[in-house]
Formats: structure tokens, sequence, C-alpha cells
């Protein structure tokens, strides 16, 4: 699976992971292998359980549609190998316009939606998807999804601090 994240947002994941994690007996530990791989790693000391996690940045901008702001992912699920992590984390962010982050994450499960992922004018995979969204919070994924419903292509249920509940029971 190729990645497209440095070590800098691979960090940031990480501290924000730490804030979670920290009182629960857990470690994190973080590093980037550029030739794939995972992450981030918890550690719960005391099951001596272990989460994978991979991270996948993207820079925010403005968008000129209903939503604010607009991100845009590679669609990796043409190279997807499932069971190589159990949590992709997407992050995305723009200090320059001052956009906060927008971090989602998915379980190996979950991730499957983008074989959902469609062309306007085929049946192809689309190479690419985006986010949009006026909070982080409130996301809708759309490009590559827009035959879908609108409570489809909500991915709300997918902010990080909503999925913390999951990675901790993984780790139980």
């Amino acid at each position: 699976m190729p990645k497209t994240t440095s070590i800098k947002y691979v960090s940031q994941v990480a501290m924000l992971l730490n804030k979670y994690f920290r009182k629960n007996n857990c470690s994190i530990y973080s590093q980037l292998k550029s030739s794939g791989g995972t992450d981030i790693l918890i550690v719960n000391n005391k099951t001596k359980k272990i989460v994978r996690i991979n991270v996948y940045y993207s820079t925010a901008g403005r968008s000129n549609s209903e939503y604010n702001y607009s991100c845009w992912f590679s669609n990796f699920i043409n190279k997807y190998e499932e069971g190589i992590t159990d949590f992709y984390i997407f992050i995305s962010y723009n200090e320059k316009e001052n956009i906060k982050e927008l971090v989602l994450c998915y379980n190996d499960d979950d991730i499957k939606f983008l074989n959902k992922s469609k062309l306007k004018k085929s049946d192809k995979t689309d190479k690419f998807f985006y986010y949009k969204f006026n909070s982080p919070t409130e996301v809708y994924i759309d490009r590559g999804f827009l035959h879908l419903s609108k409570e489809e292509r909500d991915h709300s249920k997918y902010v990080l601090k909503k999925r913390i509940k999951d990675i901790y029971s993984f780790l139980s």
C-alpha cells in the first residue's frame, strides 16, 4: 500500500491518540516506513494487545459548494490487503487557511467502502475521493461517491473522537 504521509503528520496523529490512551495504561509508538507498513502502534501494557494504524494526510482547502472546506485523498483500494492494519486514519488541515483539522478513523472492514467509488461516466473505480465539510464533525464523502444517497455519504460517524471506544475495545 503506497504511503503519502510524512513523519510530521504521523507524529501529530500519535499525539492526538496519546491524549486518549495514556490514561488507559497504553503506550503509543510512531514510525514511518517509506515502503509502507504500520505508522503507529498502540500497545495495551496490561493485556499486551496491539493496534496497528496507518495514517494518510491531505491539505484541506476552501470549497465553493454548500460545504466550506474540502480535501482529497488517493484511492488505494486496488492495492488494499486485508489484515495489514487494524485502523486507517485520514487527517487533513490547512494552517494558512486556518482550517481546523479533520481526523477520520476507519477499521479494516470500514475501509472497504472505497470499493463503491465510481467515476461519473463509467463504472471504473475513481483514483481519488473527496471529503467536504463545514466543521470537523460534519463530514461527507463526495467525489467518487455521488451515486450514493446523502445518508450513505455521511461519514461523520468516522470522526476520530467517536471511534476511540472502538480502538480501545480492540485493545481489551
